[in-house]
């Protein structure tokens, strides 16, 4: 129980959405990685907004934040979302539920 609640937590704060990768130091970017999240995340956000463009209806554009969904996916770094799809997603979600069957068999 212990151990499912570590690597929880470590999955879902090292998928890129609360921390970005280029933040994340050299020693815990492993954690993003194996995270299955991070893959969930970059196919969600991939489908959600690309090819999308923002209305801004203030007068100042500054404060529209992101103009295209592109701006966005740019932000994020999800420039190689296709290959995550077809590659790496199919053997992060196996790995991570033999994982998680393991543990919670004891």
């Amino acid at each position: 129980m212990g151990l499912s609640s570590i690597l929880f937590s470590i999955f879902i704060l090292f998928n890129g959405f609360f921390i970005l990768n280029s933040s994340i130091r050299d020693w815990w970017i492993w954690a993003n990685w194996i995270s299955p999240f991070k893959y969930v995340f970059y196919v969600g956000i991939n489908n959600e907004f690309r090819g999308v463009k923002f209305d801004c209806y203030y007068s100042n554009s500054t404060d529209c934040g992101f103009k295209t969904g592109q701006e966005l996916l740019d932000f994020y770094d999800v420039s190689n979302s296709d290959l995550i799809v077809r590659e790496m997603m199919p053997h992060s979600i196996a790995a991570v539920r033999a994982v998680f069957l393991r543990v919670l068999e004891y």
